[in-house]
């Protein structure tokens, strides 16, 4: 991975707009006055869609581009994972619209690159350090980000290259993922945590802030409730982002799809059983799977959104509208590649 330096003029467009834009930008990915090696071989003929340009050309010149940063905290609960899970799903449907930012840190950023790394969402990565390889933080992280940037990704930085992660460079950091972003989802953070100072300073941008609810016990969901009394939007699904970014091309019933297809065949088989409400003693009986299985399948749908259990039996929380599931003989399994 080599480091360069952006010129002024390729700056990210909505980087240049807050009042304390960088003085340098360095980066690692494709240069920006270049087009990806595919579209080199493409048709000449063929109109050239700025979807076809590199990330940090469309970053820099895309106005189409709408740019999601996604933050929450370093010691994330299950909860907050299985939120970033369903969102980040959903928002695989917009991928040729949309990119996302987190900043490479330990917890929640990790699994945000990660997830749009497995939908093939377009990623980039700000650390608190400089981008070469013997500095870049955190250094488990490394690996993760040389997949951002063999699939096309983008890694930024203000700091020089060899400059190494300090206490001051983060709140520094967190400026330029407010500010490179058309909008901010908080996920989860504690009330005085690096991922309120980011979405802090993407309202001082005048950007959207988007918080998911948490428990009212959890000290984790103390930023995303004060952000919430403070006039953040409330989200519980892709399409509450989607909405506030002006995209309004996919249905509920569409998102619903992009859910059941990224579930497991055991999950697939059981949500076709959902059409009427069931107790999972029926649903044993109708799969022939044992009642463990069934309990332990359906509390990962439970916990992933996609079902509720009341007064003894399971509804699918899919949208009604959805009926283009594919039979429970299909074979299609989702699997975690990151």
């Amino acid at each position: 991975m080599q480091t360069k330096q952006l010129k002024a003029t390729d700056y990210p467009r909505l980087l240049r707009q807050i009042s304390d834009p960088p003085r340098t930008l360095y980066y690692i990915g494709s240069d920006p006055s270049t087009e990806l090696d595919y579209q080199k071989q493409a048709d000449i003929t063929q109109p050239t869609r700025s979807s076809d340009k590199n990330l940090l050309w469309r970053i820099s010149h895309d106005e189409n581009l709408k740019i999601i940063c996604i933050v929450g905290s370093r010691s994330y609960t299950e909860y907050g994972q299985l939120a970033c899970e369903k969102l980040i799903e959903g928002l695989a449907l917009y991928k040729e619209k949309i990119a996302v930012v987190s900043g490479l840190a330990i917890g929640i950023d990790s699994i945000v690159h990660r997830l749009c790394l497995r939908h093939g969402i377009p990623c980039i990565a700000i650390p608190g350090s400089g981008l070469h390889v013997d500095v870049l933080y955190p250094r488990t992280n490394l690996r993760l980000a040389e997949q951002i940037y063999e699939s096309g990704g983008v890694l930024l930085s203000e700091f020089e290259p060899e400059a190494r992660a300090n206490v001051w460079t983060f709140p520094l950091r967190n400026r330029i993922m407010a500010g490179i972003s058309d909008l901010t989802v908080v996920i989860e953070g504690k009330r005085d945590s690096g991922t309120m100072i980011t979405a802090r300073l993407a309202a001082e941008y005048n950007r959207d802030v988007l918080a998911v609810p948490g428990s009212i016990f959890s000290v984790h969901s103390e930023g995303p409730r004060e952000l919430i009394k403070q006039g953040a939007v409330p989200i519980s699904s892709a399409v509450d982002i989607t909405d506030a970014l002006g995209i309004t091309e996919y249905s509920i019933k569409e998102v619903s799809k992009s859910l059941f297809d990224s579930c497991s065949s055991e999950e697939k088989e059981i949500l076709d059983l959902l059409e009427s409400p069931i107790t999972p003693d029926e649903i044993c009986h109708k799969t022939g799977f044992n009642i463990s299985k069934v309990l332990v399948t359906v509390s990962m749908l439970q916990m992933r959104g996609l079902v509720e259990e009341r007064y003894g039996k399971v509804y699918s929380k899919l949208s009604v509208e959805f009926q283009s599931r594919p039979t429970s003989s299909s074979n299609v399994n989702f699997k975690d590649n990151s």
